[in-house]
């Protein structure tokens, strides 16, 4: 697995624990004609919002923290 591979799980991984804690259902749209790569969902009502959504497409990068460290 390359790194770009490693740093997208990384990502999926990451999004899938932040939305466990927080209670969201989370699905990933089986065709991404929108730049979709995630959607969050709310049940229920919040607010005056039944059921929102929050759709996503998400990006990661990485830094050499050795060399950031080594200059300081």
């Amino acid at each position: 697995m390359d790194i770009n591979q490693q740093k997208e799980q990384f990502s999926n991984a990451y999004l899938q624990a932040i939305t466990s804690v927080a209670g969201y259902s989370l699905y990933k749209p089986a065709v991404d004609d929108d730049s979709v790569d995630w959607g969050i969902a709310a049940t229920g009502i919040m607010g005056r919002i039944r059921a929102p959504r929050l759709e996503l497409q998400l990006k990661s990068t990485s830094r050499d923290l050795m060399a950031i460290l080594n200059h300081l």
